[in-house]
């Protein structure tokens, strides 16, 4: 008869008893159940807090430098993984571009040999505490390094990446400020 059904029909219950003195619910035994119950816990919470630990943090960095004549564009990775791009877009004025080099190209900026860009950003992986440059150019003119600034601020950049546990999240910048 199960104990369920003993105890709703008023029956004597038995209890299981291991050997001669000792029962199920003896002291000890309960406290090995704790036991596992509060490793397993603490292993759950432990896997949480190092997945949190070697999350990636990215942000943009934009720098105009006047006396350089510098226009930089840098995405770095400011969190303890490595972070994998899944997918790079730049939204201006209703198009969507892949990378930088394609957004001044379409907007009637030169290019010239001293201009730097990262064509293929997706599938690019960023190291944590690194930075990887998307765009440098050196401007000889100063008005079109103001026209360069200008247009970045019009423009807004989503980014996709993921963890090295697979955790996927999403990065959004409005307007790049300098």
């Amino acid at each position: 008869m199960t104990l369920l059904n003993a105890v709703l029909q008023n029956d004597t219950v038995k209890v299981l008893v291991l050997d001669n003195h000792k029962t199920f619910f003896e002291p000890s035994f309960i406290c090995a159940i704790v036991a596992i119950v509060i490793s397993i816990y603490t292993l759950i919470q432990t896997i949480k807090h190092n997945k949190l630990m070697l999350d990636p943090i990215l942000d943009l960095i934009s720098e105009i430098s006047f006396t350089d004549n510098l226009i930089k564009i840098e995405l770095a990775n400011f969190g303890l993984g490595t972070a994998k791009i899944v997918s790079f877009k730049i939204e201006h004025n209703g198009y969507i571009y892949n990378n930088y080099n394609n957004l001044f190209s379409k907007n009637a900026f030169d290019k010239n040999k001293d201009t730097k860009y990262l064509i293929n950003i997706g599938n690019a992986h960023i190291s944590s505490s690194t930075k990887t440059i998307l765009y440098e150019k050196n401007c000889f003119d100063v008005n079109e390094l103001i026209k360069i600034g200008l247009l970045l601020q019009e423009i807004d950049v989503s980014i996709e990446y993921e963890s090295i546990y697979g955790t996927r999240k999403k990065f959004h910048k409005n307007k790049l400020d300098f």
